[in-house]
């Protein structure tokens, strides 16, 4: 999901009070049992969209592959094994998980990588505080916010270096893109090995030591100026 920094008061918000109330929303979504509860979270959501000032054509696309799938998967459902009121149930299915996408697209949308690392990792401090050491778990949400876009690039510029080539992947049979998938692992793979000793050598040199307390130039802020 991109992340739009637009001057909005959803942007401007606490990240963490944005994960809990994503949470709410969803716990609530899937709890409604009447179609004007699901109209008016409905509603709010697509409310939030603007108020994030995101681009609706691009919520759309977003929502597109998502809808298709869900479509699909309700019809072979329906005619598998049908019964009685089963489209309308559904439909109320597929309102249920626009919602739930919707919400988490205007949530990846107004909050960076960095205030999603930063909330988790203050969601921790209470278990910390019953002696779990947790310091792993942060090292594990450092590493995944810094390595895993740089190793989708390095994928896409491999994609791009076959593509030039001359090997057509999007003709190519399903036999022949499973394959392909192997023969693009296996570079990718490497570059995370090699990645992953480089950064145990420089964590090594500086001193890095683990469950040790630790300060963030970043913080945290209920309401970002």
């Amino acid at each position: 999901m991109a992340y739009f920094n637009a001057n909005s008061i959803l942007n401007r918000l606490d990240p963490r009070f944005k994960i809990v109330a994503t949470v709410v929303l969803i716990v609530m979504t899937f709890f409604a049992s009447t179609w004007i509860v699901l109209g008016m979270l409905l509603i709010f959501v697509a409310s939030l969209v603007l108020l994030a000032r995101i681009p609706v054509l691009y919520c759309l696309k977003k929502l597109i592959s998502p809808a298709i799938l869900i479509l699909v998967m309700l019809a072979l459902q329906v005619l598998i094994a049908p019964y009685e009121g089963a489209v309308w149930h559904g439909v109320l299915v597929f309102v249920r998980l626009m919602i739930v996408i919707t919400g988490a697209i205007v949530l990846t949308s107004t909050t960076s990588q960095m205030e999603f690392i930063l909330s988790l990792e203050s969601f921790l401090k209470p278990v910390e505080k019953i002696g779990f050491k947790t310091g792993a778990i942060k090292l594990a949400f450092r590493m995944i916010q810094r390595f895993v876009p740089s190793l989708l690039e390095e994928a896409n510029k491999i994609l791009k270096a076959q593509a030039s080539r001359g090997l057509d992947i999007k003709g190519a049979s399903i036999w022949m893109k499973m394959r392909l998938i192997g023969a693009l692992l296996l570079p990718v793979l490497v570059i995370a090995i090699k990645r992953a000793d480089d950064l145990s050598n420089v964590v090594a040199v500086r001193g890095y030591v683990l469950n040790q307390q630790r300060t963030n130039y970043q913080t945290l802020k209920r309401v970002k100026r």
